[in-house]
């Protein structure tokens, strides 16, 4: 992002000048030395800001992953707002001029404070390294080794990006500034802020796009494997029905519905309950079924008999007719 005024991009001498002149306020960093609390590393940062630059953006209080949900959580695609976030180092050349210049312009703040969610970190003493790449490991899944953070590479800061969200969930990282290598004038820089906020709308409403055609592809598969589901079952029932077509009808209900309890258990001439351990343990097959049936007819006939020939006894006499 190079820009088109030359007359507005600062000189290495004007850099160095400023430096040599800096006033006490720059002799204190953004963030303090070996600072583990980040809501006192936040209120710190923005009173140094403010008494440096007098007008800055709204910056975040909070961990980085909690500025994510807030950047992202809305449901409404036009509520949300891409995460910008800002890494300081005072040892670098271009740092006060960038934030003098551009960051903490009031046109930019003002914008900033409408479009985006500004999360901050000082890097200026290297004990608060750990704390941001720590930070950025909880809060992006895509986060790697090789976007890690170093206070040593003084030449990459200020640093300045933006988090979006590609089409399949992953966040992804745009840089506005890294380093004094290429320095905007103001219009260039809320121009590119701008053209930013636009692609990460269009960004979110391809994810959301996607997301619906995966979760109406996956009711989809729900509805058919239901579908089969019942045919098949539908299927099984017919199958299982057909294999006993030629069962008589009395004896495919007594068989499929008539469960006698133990008291209910038939008894023999004895008084002796009857049991019947064709099928103990085991589920018995048509031909089983239909053999148990031929056999209970016969001995119902030779029941029948038995009682008809029954010598006639005193616990048993003769019916008399009239």
């Amino acid at each position: 992002m190079l820009s088109s005024d030359k007359s507005s991009v600062t000189t290495d001498d004007e850099f160095y000048n400023e430096l040599l002149q800096a006033p006490l306020e720059f002799q204190d960093c953004l963030i303090p030395d070996q600072c583990s609390n980040e809501l006192k590393a936040h209120e710190h940062l923005t009173q140094c800001l403010h008494r440096r630059y007098g007008s800055y953006p709204a910056v975040y209080m909070g961990s980085l992953k909690d500025a994510v949900k807030e950047a992202f959580s809305p449901k409404e695609i036009t509520e949300r707002r891409p995460l910008m976030i800002f890494i300081n180092n005072d040892k670098s050349v271009y740092a006060n001029i960038f934030c003098k210049q551009l960051l903490c312009n009031e046109k930019t703040v003002e914008y900033l404070m409408s479009n985006y969610i500004l999360w901050a970190w000082d890097l200026t003493h290297e004990s608060n390294e750990k704390k941001l790449n720590d930070n950025c490991k909880n809060a992006f899944l895509s986060w790697s080794t090789e976007n890690q953070f170093q206070a040593s590479k003084i030449d990459e800061y200020p640093s300045l990006f933006a988090v979006y969200r590609e089409t399949d969930g992953n966040y992804a990282f745009h840089y506005f500034v890294k380093g004094p290598s290429e320095q905007a004038t103001l219009v260039d820089f809320l121009r590119s802020l701008s053209d930013f906020k636009e692609k990460f709308t269009n960004c979110e409403q391809e994810l959301h796009k996607t997301r619906e055609e995966a979760k109406q592809k996956e009711i989809a598969y729900l509805l058919l494997s239901r579908d089969n589901h019942h045919r098949f079952r539908h299927d099984q029932g017919h199958d299982f029905r057909r294999a006993f077509s030629m069962t008589p009808d009395a004896y495919m209900e007594a068989y499929l519905n008539v469960k006698y309890p133990r008291s209910a258990q038939p008894l023999n001439h004895d008084g002796q309950r009857i049991s019947n351990p064709l099928f103990a343990g085991r589920n018995p097959s048509a031909e089983e079924i239909m053999h148990a049936f031929e056999q209970f007819e016969r001995d119902s006939d030779d029941a029948d008999d038995e009682d008809d020939d029954r010598t006639p006894t005193v616990s048993h006499p003769k019916p008399k007719f009239p």
